[in-house]
């Protein structure tokens, strides 16, 4: 039977753990390569060990294990550099021969993906950040992001809002007029990044005022970076290929690459330090793709995890968490905080919101909280404000057809508050803005 990429790694533990026998470590690393092929790192182990060792890897991985280098001695160059490498998945596995558990870390390299094995990073502070982001479009993520823009603004406040779901741009036509666009967006700046570059008095580009801000006049203000600006309409043609170019590493000056997160990062950073913001809310795009991993683990915000009580929901974000859950807590500043989950088109019955919170608590709880006796991140079911404690906006009819742009209302307070003035008192905490 054939070794398939699931297989490979309890296989690598059976072998090693019979090569040991009662020596077998507790903590192992292991190098995975762009291909998915597998290679342990040992210590304490002469040439002769370390090729025994070798050959029967190969022998039992076959197509998974790393040519000619199958076993990496931890204290060669090649051992330290892959022992210093901060792309690291963490996971507690168990050797199938004793069940013993062993600590493994994957040296995980990737040709893409790379963004998403960093842990979340921690910014220079400023105006409190929130994310919008989903596995699957329709959940009314951009839509619940204009009434919270709309909603602060009627509070006094000056917002920020940040479209980086540029494969599927949206949020910039449900808050400025065509007319009133910025002549780039997100994606130009992605792209003109990796160019010449983007000057700070070039930044006032791709920044609109929006509409709202007249509407609320001596009230807040409504800042729009759109994913697509009026470049971008008016050459039609050329946004494919923009893309093309937007989602990649860029080359330093003086060599080496700079990544698709660190560069949306960047950008994000300038743009909000343009003026005075009171919140910087940002829409992500949906999925698990490249460019996801940026607004999610690269910002140094609250994400608001948004999805609606059907299977698929589940399953996509078991993926998900189960990926958190491998990446590493650094410092007492612990990331797995910053994640809360939204139900969106929250049926009205109390009950059936709490089913869908205690269906949570048990995905969260098998995916990425920790068990009591391995560590401090768990929750009751029952918690208030963990992240398993969906803050739930009601299904509304009227918000299908979402158009604030051309119908005013929708961004009215007296017709929002009814479906979204639950979770609008939650985002307003989470802003640290009561």
């Amino acid at each position: 039977m054939s070794i398939r990429y699931d297989d490979s790694l309890p296989l690598l533990l059976r072998f090693v753990e019979l090569h040991f026998g009662d020596a077998v470590p507790t903590n192992l690393a292991v190098m995975r390569d762009m291909f998915g092929r597998l290679a342990v790192l040992v210590e304490g182990q002469d040439k002769n060990a370390r090729t025994g060792l070798s050959k029967t890897l190969v022998g039992c991985l076959g197509p998974y294990a790393v040519d000619g280098a199958t076993v990496i001695d931890a204290a060669s160059p090649l051992g330290r550099d892959l022992l210093d490498d901060q792309h690291s998945l963490w996971r507690v596995e168990r050797f199938p021969e004793s069940g013993r558990e062993v600590t493994v870390r994957t040296i995980d390299r990737r040709l893409v993906g790379q963004d998403w094995v960093l842990p979340p990073s921690h910014g220079p502070g400023g105006a409190p950040r929130l994310v919008f982001a989903s596995l699957k479009g329709g959940v009314g993520r951009s839509t619940a992001l204009s009434v919270t823009a709309a909603h602060l603004a009627q509070r006094g406040l000056d917002v920020l809002a940040i479209d980086l779901d540029i494969e599927a741009p949206g949020l910039g036509s449900m808050l400025v007029t065509a007319d009133s666009r910025p002549r780039q967006g997100a994606l130009d700046y992605l792209v003109e990044n990796g160019r010449g570059g983007v000057s700070d008095d070039e930044l006032d580009e791709f920044v609109a005022t929006s509409e709202l801000t007249d509407r609320f006049r001596g009230q807040g203000r409504v800042d729009v970076v759109p994913a697509a600006g009026r470049a971008c309409a008016d050459n039609p043609h050329n946004v494919i290929g923009k893309l093309a170019r937007a989602l990649v590493e860029d080359l330093r000056p003086g060599g080496g690459t700079i990544s698709l997160r660190d560069q949306t990062r960047e950008m994000v950073d300038r743009l909000a330090a343009r003026r005075r913001y009171d919140a910087v809310l940002i829409d992500s795009r949906a999925g698990l793709a490249e460019m996801t991993s940026g607004p999610l683990l690269g910002l140094d915000a609250t994400v608001l995890l948004f999805g609606i009580d059907q299977p698929q929901t589940f399953e996509g974000y078991s993926y998900l968490l189960a990926h958190l859950a491998q990446l590493q807590v650094r410092d007492e500043n612990d990331w797995r905080h910053g994640f809360r989950f939204v139900q969106a088109k929250a049926p009205a019955s109390p009950d059936a919101r709490r089913r869908f919170r205690d269906d949570l608590f048990d995905l969260f709880a098998d995916h990425f909280y920790e068990s009591e006796d391995r560590g401090a991140f768990n929750f009751g079911m029952d918690e208030p404000g963990a992240p398993h404690d969906a803050l739930c906006i009601g299904f509304d009819g009227g918000y299908l057809d979402f158009d604030p742009v051309r119908d005013h209302a929708h961004l009215d307070n007296a017709v929002y508050k009814a479906a979204f003035g639950d979770f609008l008192s939650g985002a307003r905490g989470l802003l640290r803005l009561e």
